[in-house]
């Protein structure tokens, strides 16, 4: 995951790797452009990441969630799965979605 281009996106995309970037990129410079440390928090599309948050992404988005907070975003996550599945069922029976 990465808010800029990533090299060798359409080699990447070939080997099935799941990856959520800007878009592709030309090589970066190794002599501008050298990793230094890792495992530290970060800021990424505006969000603070920290080692140990939990990421998740789809073809939507990405986000980013608190390892403190993952049970209690599963639990809703899993609640609003189920509320979704509702509502879809009774639009495709030609209700509307106002009042569901």
């Amino acid at each position: 995951m990465t808010d800029g281009g990533i090299r060798d996106a359409a080699a990447v995309s070939e080997v099935g790797l799941q990856v959520f970037a800007a878009g592709p990129a030309t090589p970066a410079s190794l002599t501008t452009h050298t990793p230094i440390d890792f495992g530290l928090p970060v800021g990424c599309g505006g969000v603070a990441v920290i080692p140990g948050n939990i990421i998740v992404g789809d073809g939507d988005r990405v986000v980013v969630i608190p390892k403190d907070l993952a049970d209690e975003v599963a639990r809703d996550g899993f609640e609003q799965e189920g509320i979704e599945g509702f509502i879809k069922l009774q639009v495709e029976k030609g209700r509307s979605t106002i009042g569901l």
